[in-house]
């Protein structure tokens, strides 16, 4: 017996996302720098699967004293809850409202989305250590 539809009547759209390796050294590094706010980030896995030593998550002065211990074996998720902000279903009435009442005409467009900006996200290690990132960017604005 297969799985049965959902029946939705809105759009179905797939979650992409992307992994690559990174090497954690010595000296902190920005896990991409071209992942920056304008890749729409809201959602990144590290994992340290193999390896003894731990790698830390910090800014751009972190060291393995200062910042987010990530030890071997794990995989935390970092990602960012929008509060419920992206509502569709009220999304257009209340620009139809707006219109008809002679305000803004994009009363939405004040709400921040909030993304992660992984150029300044670094990792360092004790000792080079190689990790999986995952990055989930948002697919719809």
């Amino acid at each position: 017996m297969g799985i049965p539809a959902l029946g939705s009547k809105r759009p179905l759209v797939v979650q992409g996302f992307r992994t690559f390796t990174f090497t954690a050294g010595v000296k902190a590094l920005p896990i991409e720098p071209n992942l920056d706010k304008t890749k729409l980030i809201t959602g990144f896995v590290i994992s340290n699967p193999v390896g003894a030593i731990s790698v830390f998550l910090g800014n751009i002065g972190v060291t393995i004293a200062s910042g987010l211990e990530i030890q071997a074996g794990t995989a935390p998720f970092f990602g960012i809850d929008q509060g419920g902000r992206q509502l569709y279903e009220v999304q257009s009435p209340l620009l139809d409202i707006s219109s008809g009442l002679k305000c803004s005409s994009d009363p939405l467009g004040g709400i921040p989305f909030v993304v992660w900006d992984l150029s300044t996200v670094f990792l360092v290690a004790a000792a080079p250590q190689i990790v999986t990132v995952a990055v989930f960017p948002t697919m719809y604005l």
